[in-house]
């Protein structure tokens, strides 16, 4: 029993309260069974990968890699545009 209702405080507060403490387990609870699922994810994605052909490492290493240099590439330019505007305006 609350010292509220003892007291005769007021119930909405407590009630707020307790939607407020059943929301939160409810979340913990959500977050417990996202990282349960990440886990068996992760799991299952390094069983995956140990099984496969190291070729296939190497290929999507170079892909990504090549990815990454464009996108600074691209980026690079765009800023020196941005610069070049800004020092004629």
């Amino acid at each position: 029993m609350y010292a509220v209702q003892v007291f005769g405080g007021d119930k909405a507060k407590l009630r707020k309260t307790d939607n407020l403490k059943n929301e939160v387990a409810g979340l913990e609870a959500a977050v417990q069974a996202a990282a349960q699922e990440y886990d068996r994810v992760k799991l299952r994605n390094t069983q995956v990968w140990l099984h496969t052909d190291p070729r296939i490492h190497v290929r999507l290493s170079v892909h990504t890699i090549i990815k990454i240099t464009a996108c600074f590439l691209l980026l690079h330019m765009l800023c020196c545009q941005q610069g070049a505007a800004d020092a004629s305006a």
